[in-house]
């Protein structure tokens, strides 16, 4: 899979969002820099969403960081929370580290403390959270094992990415030219079906109760369903829910008709195994259990 995106931000001034569309899979937009204040904004970002949200590209978002403190980054997650409020995302919430005069100054350690406080209130907020930087930042500055928890967005302007961490956006150009923006747009390629895993289609959550059976034969149960308990493990068990054509469940719910099915798979963390569960699917990061659970059904053959 190979998504062409673009990203921009005011300095694409009005674009004619009707003439992109055609040329174009997804788009990530500025929403702003650093703190949460209004005069930081980026002053496209609302005409941008709304033109995106009419015209049906997905899109996410992105803000440029002048984090020098956990403080500044709760701020900085408070900042996009504000904006993003009432859009529907298809792509990732980024956090953009590459200002060498501020974050830049900053330990590592502290550079993944301030990402961990901005990831951990976005993804708390039901959004995915990702990391964008260069192939620099990303081999000399973000070195924690933490960074390996999120989404990477990588820049490098070449006719290949020779970042050697796994990643699933590429920006490989700032050059790019878009019919219905004026001037040079930022390039891009996607590696993942982001809308496909964030906004799955509508699963049915709980079937309706088993009427008693009218002669002696065992009821037939039904093959699968699935549990969460966050709103990542949800996005991934609704990808599976997609594959095996079954229902998804919140584990922490009271729910008395498991036993209706042949078997119940728990996704992510260990506390969504129930008695009755009998697959479990876990993994370091969102992106192994994404892995192991397309692999799982791939087994099904679905």
């Amino acid at each position: 899979m190979k998504l062409k995106g673009i990203d921009v931000s005011h300095h694409q001034g009005t674009i004619d969002w009707n003439k992109v569309k055609g040329q174009i899979d997804y788009a990530i937009l500025s929403i702003g820099y650093g703190d949460n204040i209004t005069s930081q904004d980026d002053k496209q970002f609302h005409r941008n969403a709304k033109e995106c949200a009419r015209l049906g590209i997905p899109f996410g978002v992105y803000i440029y960081s002048y984090a020098k403190s956990k403080t500044q980054a709760k701020s900085e997650a408070d900042h996009v929370l504000r904006l993003i409020k009432g859009y529907k995302l298809d792509y990732p919430v980024y956090y953009d580290l590459e200002d060498a005069g501020t974050t830049g100054k900053c330990s590592n350690k502290l550079i993944a403390d301030m990402a961990e406080i901005f990831c951990n209130a976005i993804e708390k907020a039901g959004y995915w959270a990702g990391i964008y930087a260069n192939t620099s930042w990303f081999t000399n500055k973000l070195t924690d094992a933490r960074f390996n928890k999120w989404v990477k967005w990588v820049a490098q302007y070449n006719t290949t990415c020779t970042y050697k961490g796994k990643h699933d956006m590429w920006q490989y150009a700032s050059d790019g030219r878009v019919n219905g923006i004026s001037g040079n747009v930022d390039m891009n390629y996607c590696y993942v079906d982001y809308p496909g895993l964030i906004n799955p289609k509508a699963n049915i959550t709980k079937p309706s109760k088993p009427k008693p059976s009218t002669d002696s034969k065992e009821e037939k149960k039904m093959d699968y369903i699935i549990q969460y308990s966050n709103a990542v493990d949800q996005n991934i068990a609704e990808v599976m829910a997609d594959r095996l054509n079954c229902p998804t469940i919140n584990c922490l719910r009271p729910y008395a008709y498991y036993g209706q099915y042949k078997t119940v798979i728990a996704v992510g963390e260990a506390k969504n195994k129930s008695g009755y569960t009998n697959v479990l699917i876990q993994g370091k990061d969102k992106e192994e259990i994404l892995d192991k659970a397309i692999a799982y059904c791939k087994k099904l053959g679905r």
